[in-house]
Protein backbone atom coordinates (compact mmCIF):
# COMPACT_ATOMS: atom_id res chain seq x y z
CA UNK A 1 0.00 0.00 0.00
CA UNK A 2 1.35 3.44 -0.93
CA UNK A 3 0.71 6.93 0.31
CA UNK A 4 -2.67 8.60 -0.16
CA UNK A 5 -2.88 12.22 -1.26
CA UNK A 6 -5.26 15.15 -1.00
CA UNK A 7 -4.89 18.19 -3.26
CA UNK A 8 -6.32 21.45 -1.94
CA UNK A 9 -6.98 24.32 -4.35
CA UNK A 10 -7.01 27.85 -2.93
CA UNK A 11 -7.65 31.33 -4.29
CA UNK A 12 -4.87 33.92 -4.53
CA UNK A 13 -6.07 35.20 -1.14
CA UNK A 14 -5.62 31.74 0.36
CA UNK A 15 -9.32 30.78 0.62
CA UNK A 16 -10.03 27.06 0.18
CA UNK A 17 -11.98 26.53 -3.06
CA UNK A 18 -11.98 22.76 -3.47
CA UNK A 19 -10.39 19.47 -2.57
CA UNK A 20 -9.39 17.98 -5.88
CA UNK A 21 -10.43 14.38 -6.49
CA UNK A 22 -10.80 14.26 -10.27
CA UNK A 23 -7.20 14.66 -11.42
CA UNK A 24 -5.64 12.23 -13.88
CA UNK A 25 -2.07 12.32 -12.60
CA UNK A 26 0.14 14.65 -10.63
CA UNK A 27 3.78 14.99 -9.70
CA UNK A 28 5.89 17.34 -7.62
CA UNK A 29 9.46 17.98 -6.54
CA UNK A 30 11.02 19.47 -3.43
CA UNK A 31 14.60 20.78 -3.46
CA UNK A 32 16.38 22.15 -0.40
CA UNK A 33 17.04 25.90 -0.79
CA UNK A 34 15.63 25.87 -4.31
CA UNK A 35 12.28 26.22 -6.03
CA UNK A 36 10.35 22.99 -6.44
CA UNK A 37 7.44 22.52 -8.83
CA UNK A 38 4.16 20.65 -9.20
CA UNK A 39 2.26 19.43 -12.27
CA UNK A 40 -1.39 18.37 -12.20
CA UNK A 41 -3.18 16.86 -15.22
CA UNK A 42 -7.00 16.90 -15.44
CA UNK A 43 -9.80 16.47 -17.93
CA UNK A 44 -10.03 19.78 -19.75
CA UNK A 45 -13.81 20.02 -19.35
CA UNK A 46 -13.82 19.23 -15.63
CA UNK A 47 -15.97 21.41 -13.39
CA UNK A 48 -13.01 22.44 -11.22
CA UNK A 49 -10.73 23.63 -14.01
CA UNK A 50 -12.00 27.20 -13.63
CA UNK A 51 -10.87 27.24 -9.98
CA UNK A 52 -7.22 27.34 -11.00
CA UNK A 53 -6.22 31.00 -11.22
CA UNK A 54 -2.98 32.97 -11.31
CA UNK A 55 -1.22 32.82 -7.93
CA UNK A 56 -3.89 30.63 -6.48
CA UNK A 57 -2.27 28.19 -4.08
CA UNK A 58 -1.91 24.43 -4.20
CA UNK A 59 -1.46 22.33 -1.07
CA UNK A 60 -0.67 18.62 -1.32
CA UNK A 61 -1.32 16.59 1.82
CA UNK A 62 -0.11 13.03 2.30
CA UNK A 63 -0.69 10.10 4.64
CA UNK A 64 0.37 6.46 4.72
CA UNK A 65 -1.66 4.43 7.20
CA UNK A 66 0.50 1.33 6.70
CA UNK A 67 3.44 3.15 8.29
CA UNK A 68 1.50 5.17 10.88
CA UNK A 69 1.83 8.42 8.95
CA UNK A 70 -1.14 10.72 9.50
CA UNK A 71 -2.09 13.60 7.20
CA UNK A 72 0.71 16.14 6.85
CA UNK A 73 1.46 18.96 4.42
CA UNK A 74 3.93 17.64 1.83
CA UNK A 75 4.02 20.44 -0.78
CA UNK A 76 2.70 23.99 -1.25
CA UNK A 77 3.09 26.64 -3.92
CA UNK A 78 1.67 29.21 -6.34
CA UNK A 79 -0.11 28.46 -9.63
CA UNK A 80 1.75 30.11 -12.52
CA UNK A 81 1.22 28.08 -15.71
CA UNK A 82 -1.76 26.63 -17.59
CA UNK A 83 -1.94 24.39 -20.66
CA UNK A 84 -4.94 23.17 -22.66
CA UNK A 85 -4.31 20.48 -25.28
CA UNK A 86 -5.86 17.42 -26.89
CA UNK A 87 -4.37 14.08 -25.89
CA UNK A 88 -3.83 11.08 -28.17
CA UNK A 89 -7.45 10.00 -27.67
CA UNK A 90 -8.81 13.36 -28.78
CA UNK A 91 -9.86 14.36 -25.26
CA UNK A 92 -9.20 17.86 -23.99
CA UNK A 93 -6.54 17.82 -21.29
CA UNK A 94 -5.78 20.58 -18.79
CA UNK A 95 -2.36 20.85 -17.15
CA UNK A 96 -1.51 23.28 -14.38
CA UNK A 97 1.94 24.01 -12.97
CA UNK A 98 2.70 25.50 -9.59
CA UNK A 99 5.94 26.53 -7.92
CA UNK A 100 6.95 26.51 -4.27
CA UNK A 101 6.67 29.65 -2.16
CA UNK A 102 10.41 30.25 -2.56
CA UNK A 103 9.49 31.47 -6.03
CA UNK A 104 8.40 34.73 -4.38
CA UNK A 105 12.08 35.46 -3.82
CA UNK A 106 12.58 35.48 -7.59
CA UNK A 107 10.01 38.27 -7.96
CA UNK A 108 12.14 40.95 -6.31
CA UNK A 109 15.59 42.40 -6.77
CA UNK A 110 17.64 44.36 -4.25
CA UNK A 111 16.13 47.65 -5.40
CA UNK A 112 18.31 50.08 -3.47
CA UNK A 113 21.08 52.31 -4.79
CA UNK A 114 24.62 50.96 -4.48
CA UNK A 115 26.34 51.91 -1.26
CA UNK A 116 23.13 52.40 0.71
CA UNK A 117 22.69 50.75 4.11
CA UNK A 118 20.35 48.20 2.53
CA UNK A 119 23.05 46.99 0.11
CA UNK A 120 26.07 46.88 2.45
CA UNK A 121 25.81 44.10 5.04
CA UNK A 122 28.03 42.87 7.86
CA UNK A 123 26.28 40.60 10.36
CA UNK A 124 25.59 36.90 11.00
CA UNK A 125 24.67 35.34 7.65
CA UNK A 126 21.20 34.23 8.78
CA UNK A 127 20.37 37.76 9.95
CA UNK A 128 21.66 39.23 6.68
CA UNK A 129 19.40 36.92 4.67
CA UNK A 130 16.37 37.95 6.73
CA UNK A 131 17.19 41.65 6.39
CA UNK A 132 17.43 41.32 2.60
CA UNK A 133 13.97 39.75 2.51
CA UNK A 134 12.49 42.31 4.95
CA UNK A 135 13.83 45.19 2.89
CA UNK A 136 12.72 43.86 -0.50
CA UNK A 137 9.61 41.76 0.17
CA UNK A 138 8.70 42.36 3.81
CA UNK A 139 7.42 45.26 5.87
CA UNK A 140 10.50 47.42 5.16
CA UNK A 141 10.23 47.16 1.36
CA UNK A 142 8.96 50.74 1.08
CA UNK A 143 9.97 53.89 -0.73
CA UNK A 144 10.12 55.59 2.68
CA UNK A 145 12.85 53.12 3.63
CA UNK A 146 14.83 54.03 0.53
CA UNK A 147 13.67 51.33 -1.88
CA UNK A 148 13.39 52.57 -5.45
CA UNK A 149 9.78 51.34 -5.55
CA UNK A 150 7.46 49.71 -3.07
CA UNK A 151 7.84 45.95 -2.87
CA UNK A 152 5.86 44.73 0.15
CA UNK A 153 4.62 41.22 -0.63
CA UNK A 154 1.05 40.66 0.67
CA UNK A 155 0.89 38.25 3.59
CA UNK A 156 4.66 37.75 3.89
CA UNK A 157 6.43 38.06 7.23
CA UNK A 158 10.02 37.34 8.24
CA UNK A 159 11.04 35.27 11.25
CA UNK A 160 12.93 37.05 14.03
CA UNK A 161 16.71 37.30 13.88
CA UNK A 162 18.59 34.63 15.83
CA UNK A 163 22.23 35.51 15.01
CA UNK A 164 23.32 31.88 14.79
CA UNK A 165 25.51 31.72 11.68
CA UNK A 166 29.01 32.99 10.97
CA UNK A 167 29.65 36.60 10.00
CA UNK A 168 28.84 37.58 6.43
CA UNK A 169 30.15 40.79 4.88
CA UNK A 170 29.27 41.94 1.40
CA UNK A 171 27.35 44.38 -0.72
CA UNK A 172 24.85 43.78 -3.47
CA UNK A 173 22.41 45.91 -5.40
CA UNK A 174 20.06 45.36 -8.36
CA UNK A 175 20.48 41.58 -8.11
CA UNK A 176 17.70 39.03 -7.71
CA UNK A 177 16.91 38.36 -4.07
CA UNK A 178 16.77 34.58 -4.54
CA UNK A 179 20.17 34.48 -6.26
CA UNK A 180 21.84 36.45 -3.46
CA UNK A 181 20.24 34.32 -0.76
CA UNK A 182 21.48 31.17 -2.51
CA UNK A 183 25.02 32.56 -2.62
CA UNK A 184 24.98 33.38 1.09
CA UNK A 185 23.38 30.01 1.87
CA UNK A 186 26.05 27.98 0.10
CA UNK A 187 28.96 30.00 1.47
CA UNK A 188 27.72 29.97 5.07
CA UNK A 189 25.71 26.72 5.41
CA UNK A 190 22.40 28.44 6.14
CA UNK A 191 19.19 26.88 4.81
CA UNK A 192 16.17 29.01 3.96
CA UNK A 193 12.55 28.59 2.96
CA UNK A 194 9.20 30.35 2.71
CA UNK A 195 6.48 28.35 4.43
CA UNK A 196 2.73 28.79 4.67
CA UNK A 197 1.59 29.85 8.14
CA UNK A 198 -2.12 30.46 7.46
CA UNK A 199 -4.60 31.28 4.71
CA UNK A 200 -2.75 33.67 2.42
CA UNK A 201 0.04 34.05 5.00
CA UNK A 202 3.70 33.12 4.52
CA UNK A 203 6.90 33.38 6.53
CA UNK A 204 10.53 33.50 5.45
CA UNK A 205 12.73 31.36 7.70
CA UNK A 206 16.40 30.46 7.99
CA UNK A 207 17.83 27.27 9.47
CA UNK A 208 21.32 26.97 10.88
CA UNK A 209 23.32 24.85 10.54
CA UNK A 210 20.67 22.97 8.53
CA UNK A 211 16.97 22.18 8.65
CA UNK A 212 17.51 18.42 8.49
CA UNK A 213 18.32 15.75 11.08
CA UNK A 214 21.49 13.67 11.21
CA UNK A 215 20.34 10.11 10.53
CA UNK A 216 23.68 8.80 9.27
CA UNK A 217 25.85 6.09 10.78
CA UNK A 218 28.48 8.62 11.90
CA UNK A 219 29.52 7.81 15.44
CA UNK A 220 27.21 4.81 15.58
CA UNK A 221 27.25 3.11 18.98
CA UNK A 222 27.01 -0.67 18.92
CA UNK A 223 25.65 -0.48 22.46
CA UNK A 224 22.77 1.95 21.98
CA UNK A 225 22.27 1.71 18.20
CA UNK A 226 22.30 5.53 18.05
CA UNK A 227 24.60 7.83 16.08
CA UNK A 228 26.68 10.77 17.32
CA UNK A 229 23.56 12.98 17.39
CA UNK A 230 21.62 10.47 19.45
CA UNK A 231 19.41 9.37 16.56
CA UNK A 232 18.65 5.95 15.11
CA UNK A 233 20.32 5.89 11.67
CA UNK A 234 18.45 5.41 8.42
CA UNK A 235 20.46 3.14 6.13
CA UNK A 236 19.49 2.49 2.52
CA UNK A 237 20.80 -0.70 0.93
CA UNK A 238 19.27 -3.07 -1.66
CA UNK A 239 19.99 -5.92 0.75
CA UNK A 240 17.70 -4.26 3.29
CA UNK A 241 14.85 -4.18 0.80
CA UNK A 242 14.51 -0.38 0.93
CA UNK A 243 16.48 0.74 -2.13
CA UNK A 244 15.51 0.34 -5.78
CA UNK A 245 17.39 1.33 -8.97
CA UNK A 246 20.43 2.86 -7.23
CA UNK A 247 23.14 4.85 -8.98
CA UNK A 248 26.13 6.70 -7.56
CA UNK A 249 28.22 9.23 -9.47
CA UNK A 250 31.40 10.95 -8.34
CA UNK A 251 32.32 13.70 -10.79
CA UNK A 252 35.47 15.78 -10.31
CA UNK A 253 35.88 16.85 -13.93
CA UNK A 254 34.86 20.47 -13.19
CA UNK A 255 36.28 20.68 -9.66
CA UNK A 256 38.18 23.78 -8.46
CA UNK A 257 40.19 23.62 -5.24
CA UNK A 258 41.91 27.01 -5.10
CA UNK A 259 40.39 30.42 -5.71
CA UNK A 260 42.26 33.68 -6.15
CA UNK A 261 39.96 36.55 -5.25
CA UNK A 262 40.91 39.97 -6.63
CA UNK A 263 39.40 42.89 -4.74
CA UNK A 264 39.81 46.63 -5.02
CA UNK A 265 42.91 48.38 -6.34
CA UNK A 266 44.82 48.26 -9.61
CA UNK A 267 47.60 46.10 -10.98
CA UNK A 268 50.14 45.10 -8.31
CA UNK A 269 48.26 47.11 -5.66
CA UNK A 270 45.08 45.10 -6.05
CA UNK A 271 43.86 43.40 -2.84
CA UNK A 272 44.27 39.63 -3.25
CA UNK A 273 42.93 36.76 -1.13
CA UNK A 274 43.73 33.09 -1.81
CA UNK A 275 41.46 30.35 -0.41
CA UNK A 276 41.71 26.56 -0.56
CA UNK A 277 39.15 23.76 -0.37
CA UNK A 278 39.91 20.70 1.80
CA UNK A 279 40.20 18.68 -1.44
CA UNK A 280 43.29 20.66 -2.42
CA UNK A 281 45.58 17.82 -1.23
CA UNK A 282 43.49 14.85 -2.43
CA UNK A 283 46.13 14.03 -5.02
CA UNK A 284 49.49 15.30 -6.22
CA UNK A 285 47.74 17.12 -9.05
CA UNK A 286 44.57 18.40 -7.39
CA UNK A 287 45.61 22.05 -7.14
CA UNK A 288 42.97 23.28 -9.57
CA UNK A 289 42.77 27.06 -9.71
CA UNK A 290 40.03 29.54 -10.48
CA UNK A 291 39.55 33.25 -9.91
CA UNK A 292 36.86 35.63 -8.68
CA UNK A 293 36.67 39.27 -9.75
CA UNK A 294 35.48 41.03 -6.60
CA UNK A 295 36.51 44.60 -7.34
CA UNK A 296 33.18 45.84 -5.95
CA UNK A 297 33.75 44.19 -2.58
CA UNK A 298 35.31 45.98 0.37
CA UNK A 299 37.79 44.55 2.86
CA UNK A 300 38.93 41.00 3.49
CA UNK A 301 35.63 39.94 5.09
CA UNK A 302 33.89 40.61 1.78
CA UNK A 303 36.61 38.78 -0.15
CA UNK A 304 36.47 35.79 2.21
CA UNK A 305 32.72 35.52 1.60
CA UNK A 306 33.26 35.71 -2.16
CA UNK A 307 35.95 33.01 -1.92
CA UNK A 308 33.74 30.67 0.08
CA UNK A 309 30.95 31.01 -2.48
CA UNK A 310 33.29 30.51 -5.45
CA UNK A 311 34.63 27.27 -3.96
CA UNK A 312 31.17 26.01 -3.00
CA UNK A 313 30.07 26.38 -6.64
CA UNK A 314 32.88 24.21 -8.02
CA UNK A 315 33.39 21.31 -5.63
CA UNK A 316 33.35 17.66 -6.56
CA UNK A 317 29.90 16.25 -7.18
CA UNK A 318 28.84 13.11 -5.35
CA UNK A 319 25.28 12.21 -6.28
CA UNK A 320 23.31 9.17 -5.10
CA UNK A 321 19.99 8.53 -6.85
CA UNK A 322 17.53 5.75 -6.05
CA UNK A 323 13.89 4.90 -5.55
CA UNK A 324 13.20 4.32 -1.86
CA UNK A 325 11.05 1.35 -0.93
CA UNK A 326 8.85 1.93 2.10
CA UNK A 327 9.70 -0.36 5.01
CA UNK A 328 8.85 -0.23 8.71
CA UNK A 329 12.34 1.11 9.49
CA UNK A 330 12.76 3.44 6.50
CA UNK A 331 9.41 5.01 5.60
CA UNK A 332 9.42 8.44 3.95
CA UNK A 333 7.47 10.87 6.10
CA UNK A 334 8.15 8.85 9.25
CA UNK A 335 11.74 7.78 9.90
CA UNK A 336 13.20 10.31 7.48
CA UNK A 337 12.17 13.40 5.55
CA UNK A 338 13.31 15.81 2.90
CA UNK A 339 16.47 17.62 4.08
CA UNK A 340 17.64 14.88 6.45
CA UNK A 341 21.10 13.27 6.31
CA UNK A 342 21.09 9.51 5.73
CA UNK A 343 23.51 6.71 4.84
CA UNK A 344 23.31 4.93 1.48
CA UNK A 345 25.12 1.71 0.56
CA UNK A 346 25.32 -0.60 -2.42
CA UNK A 347 27.91 -2.58 -4.31
CA UNK A 348 31.41 -1.64 -3.13
CA UNK A 349 30.20 1.50 -1.36
CA UNK A 350 30.42 0.79 2.35
CA UNK A 351 28.44 3.91 3.18
CA UNK A 352 27.91 7.35 1.69
CA UNK A 353 26.52 9.94 4.08
CA UNK A 354 24.57 12.52 2.14
CA UNK A 355 21.56 14.74 2.44
CA UNK A 356 18.13 14.12 0.94
CA UNK A 357 18.42 17.24 -1.21
CA UNK A 358 15.65 16.45 -3.67
CA UNK A 359 12.45 14.43 -3.52
CA UNK A 360 10.42 13.63 -6.65
CA UNK A 361 6.94 12.17 -6.24
CA UNK A 362 4.50 11.08 -8.92
CA UNK A 363 1.03 9.55 -8.69
CA UNK A 364 -0.48 7.83 -11.73
CA UNK A 365 -4.09 7.37 -12.76
CA UNK A 366 -4.45 4.29 -10.59
CA UNK A 367 -3.25 6.22 -7.54
CA UNK A 368 0.11 4.42 -7.39
CA UNK A 369 2.81 6.50 -5.73
CA UNK A 370 6.44 6.60 -6.86
CA UNK A 371 9.10 8.38 -4.80
CA UNK A 372 12.65 9.10 -5.99
CA UNK A 373 15.44 10.59 -3.90
CA UNK A 374 18.59 12.48 -4.77
CA UNK A 375 21.28 12.49 -2.09
CA UNK A 376 23.75 15.32 -2.56
CA UNK A 377 25.41 18.28 -0.89
CA UNK A 378 24.05 20.88 -3.31
CA UNK A 379 21.81 20.78 -6.36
Amino acid sequence: MSGVYQIRVKSDAGDLLAILDDYRTFSFSKIVNEGGSCTIEMHGKGAKVSLFTLDGQIEIWRRDIAYNIDWYLEWEGFIRKFLYEFDDSGDLKFTVNAFTYNSLLKRRIIAYTAGSAQTVKSAPADDVMKSIVRENLGADATVLNGRILGGVMPGLSVAADTSEADLFSGQNSYKEVFAILLEISKANSVDFDIVGVGDGLFEFRTYYPTRGTNLTTDGLSVTTGLNSSGNAPVIFNPLLGNMGSPSYEEDRSEEKTVVIVAGQGTEENRNIVVAYSPAYTDSLYNQIETNSDSRNSEGNDDLDSDAAFALSESQQKQVFNFDPIQTPTAAYGNQYNWGDYVTAQFGNLAGVNKRVMKVDVSVDESGKEKISLELNDYI
